[in-house]
């Protein structure tokens, strides 16, 4: 629990300058109902509310010490694969963008990521990565391109 409660000092440290330096965006132009800074003030205001479920979550649960611990870090050593992967592919993906554009490498990144987490035990996981991954890049792509008016690679 000592860890949640460093995470969540951090947090609240991190949460605590950005949103001092979030008043250094300027104000909202006309056109606009909303100013510049208002989404990531909403994006700090929900992760401090995380924050404080975390905080108060290190205080109530009592954690046993023992064989959880070893199980835990083996469980960990698996989860630094997993992001070292994933950091891994998410560097190909920014490559390929430039090189294929913005529908094949998202399609090819998120089954990537969907294999890596997920893993292929069966015929079934595949159908469902490619599907979910098909249904994501072009409901993303459609929603820039039509609606935000943001042209994709």
């Amino acid at each position: 629990m000592n860890k949640d409660r460093l995470l969540s000092a951090s947090l609240v440290l991190f949460i605590i300058i950005f949103f001092i330096e979030s008043g250094n965006i300027p104000e909202k132009a006309a056109s606009q109902t909303f100013g510049s800074a208002f989404y990531p003030r909403i994006l700090l205001a929900i992760l401090g509310f995380l924050t404080i479920l975390l905080i108060v979550k290190s205080f109530i649960l009592k954690r046993s010490e023992g064989k959880k611990e070893t199980s835990s870090e083996h469980t960990s050593y698996k989860a630094y694969i997993y992001v070292v992967s994933l950091f891994v592919i998410t560097g190909i993906y920014i490559y390929l963008i430039g090189l294929v554009g913005f529908l094949v490498s998202t399609f090819i990144y998120l089954i990537a990521s969907q294999i890596i987490l997920i893993g292929l035990k069966r015929k079934k996981h595949l159908v469902i990565s490619i599907t979910s991954s098909l249904v994501i890049a072009f409901s993303v792509y459609f929603i820039f391109e039509n609606y935000l008016n943001i042209l994709l690679p």
